[in-house]
């Protein structure tokens, strides 16, 4: 089967036969572009999808592009995992505080 990553306006959509299976929408700053919203669709999860999606972004960006930055929570063990094993490491932690 064949995937493409391809622009809707500000977001990119993970496609394949005409279905959207992810999405996400990308920021750019010189040397840089910041993911977010990254999701693959409910069900299709943990099929090597959102490794796919992140591969042919990461390839569709411009020359100038050096880094790709991304906020997540720590608590999100499967998401954490996936951009881990993608090459992206941990650079800054946030804390939050409750009220």
């Amino acid at each position: 089967e064949a995937y493409a990553a391809d622009t809707q306006g500000e977001e990119w959509l993970l496609r394949c036969g005409g279905r959207t299976m992810g999405r996400c929408r990308l920021a750019y700053f010189p040397g840089t572009v910041y993911l977010y919203g990254f999701t693959i669709e409910e069900g299709l999860r943990r099929k090597g999808l959102g490794r796919l999606f992140l591969k042919l972004l990461a390839a569709a960006q411009k020359d100038d592009c050096h880094t790709m930055l991304l906020q997540v929570g720590s608590r999100n063990a499967a998401a954490c995992g996936l951009y881990r094993s993608c090459g992206f490491e941990v650079t800054e932690k946030l804390d939050y505080i409750k009220v």
